[in-house]
């Protein structure tokens, strides 16, 4: 599912984000599915077996914490941004790296290989 969504961003006329990227912050070790490191934007992929336990949330928890404390933004998404709303997980990432400072054009070209059902 990284893979499709990174597919999808870069399709979308996104900058490449860059997968499996490993950070350090507070004391954690960290690896996120995406990012624009030098942006610090971290894309995780949320699937359904994400947390089924309390230990595995707490284990994403803190050091997402750690991060965000150090200036990363942090955009969830679910295999509903990718099969139902492609569109908006496109958005959520094009304003996030606007935020950032970069100035992204989307394409339309990721349609013909997602369909938008929401």
């Amino acid at each position: 599912m990284e893979t499709r969504l990174r597919v999808l961003l870069t399709l979308a006329g996104l900058p490449r984000p860059v997968a499996q990227v490993e950070v350090m912050a507070g004391g954690y070790r960290r690896r996120l599915d995406l990012a624009y490191p030098e942006l610090k934007i971290a894309i995780e992929y949320d699937g359904d077996h994400q947390y089924t336990t309390e230990a595995q949330k707490h284990a994403d928890i803190e050091p997402e914490a750690a991060l965000r404390a150090e200036g990363w933004e942090f955009i969830r998404v679910v295999s509903h941004g990718i099969y139902r709303d492609p569109a908006g997980t496109v958005r959520a990432v094009a304003a996030a790296l606007g935020r950032r400072g970069c100035a992204v054009r989307t394409s339309d070209e990721w349609r013909a290989h997602f369909r938008q059902l929401a």
